[in-house]
């Protein structure tokens, strides 16, 4: 089942390393800690007995539905609409980072981040990267193909709470419960967004689980992961900026 629940979670970003980071041009340390209060923040138990506020439409299932519908026929356009702005600005941030971000300034980021950025390098000329929003690159993700278009089939929301301008729903996937797996959705220009922060964060732990048991720096983790993905070794040209 924890398998199956990291599944859901991949299958709502543009594959496992371009599923947004915390990069910010802070401080990193700073980063991920506004990034856990965020995290936290929309994992608390939502009260159940709150409804869906009449004044939004569509619902939650009909905004999924459409960011589901996009993901799988590569809309990056239109999925780029469906995520929220925290959603957006995290790609924005990265992809700035991407640009000319030295390796002294890497080091410190959050896991995510720092492949997220060298892959961005390894992909992307600097000239695109300089030109491209955070919405653009969150698009070029999904219509790159990413995210692999059958990594959504099956995957369903269940059992939608509410908060405020917030909800939380349970996953599914080929009609079975992912065990303690959530989406999480804010309500932004009358929908409902998917709030990647969250899934961010169990990427994060997953990824930090490895770095902790390879005994390597973030940075030596991502070269690793990205030689592995594209099966040729990176250049360390790659820690200064793009390639091309």
């Amino acid at each position: 089942m924890k398998g199956e629940r990291m599944d859901a979670y991949r299958a709502i970003g543009v594959g496992l390393m371009v599923i947004a980071s915390g990069c910010a041009e802070q401080p990193a340390k700073t980063t991920a800690s506004a990034m856990a209060e965020k995290a936290a923040a929309s994992t608390q138990p939502m009260a159940a007995n709150e409804k869906e506020p009449t004044a939004v439409k569509p619902t939650v299932r009909q905004d999924y539905a459409k960011l589901k519908a996009a993901l799988e026929r590569g809309d990056g356009k239109t999925a780029a609409t469906l995520v929220s702005a925290d959603t957006i600005a995290l790609y924005d941030n990265c992809r700035s980072l991407a640009v000319s971000a030295p390796e002294s300034t890497l080091r410190p980021l959050d896991q995510m981040s720092v492949v997220l950025v060298l892959q961005l390098r390894y992909l992307l000329p600097k000239k695109e990267l300089q030109t491209m929003t955070g919405a653009d690159l969150f698009a070029w993700g999904v219509e790159k193909g990413l995210l692999k278009k059958n990594t959504v089939e099956g995957i369903d929301i269940t059992g939608v709470e509410f908060k405020g301008d917030r909800a939380a729903a349970s996953l599914t996937k080929a009609g079975k419960p992912l065990d303690g797996s959530r989406f999480d959705f804010v309500q932004e220009d009358n929908h409902w967004k998917l709030d990647m922060l969250p899934i961010i964060d169990a990427g994060n732990v997953a990824l930090e689980a490895a770095r902790a048991e390879s005994g390597g720096s973030r940075v030596d983790l991502a070269m690793d992961v990205l030689t592995q993905t594209y099966n040729k070794p990176m250049p360390r040209e790659i820690l200064q900026g793009p390639l091309r």
